[in-house]
């Protein structure tokens, strides 16, 4: 989870340089990205917890 969270506080930091739009997208991509990681690793965890 923490190597997730720097990445996006990276992509923020990178970009404030860029214009709206493009920062726009990059902060949407990057939101996106976390949502499907956290829909896997939810999904894992009701597995497992399932099985056990």
């Amino acid at each position: 989870m923490d190597a997730v969270t720097l990445c996006v506080t990276d992509l923020r930091q990178a970009a404030h340089s860029r214009s709206d739009a493009e920062r726009r997208t990059i902060v949407r991509l990057s939101f996106r990205t976390l949502q499907r990681g956290n829909a896997c690793r939810d999904a894992l965890r009701h597995r497992s917890a399932r099985t056990t």
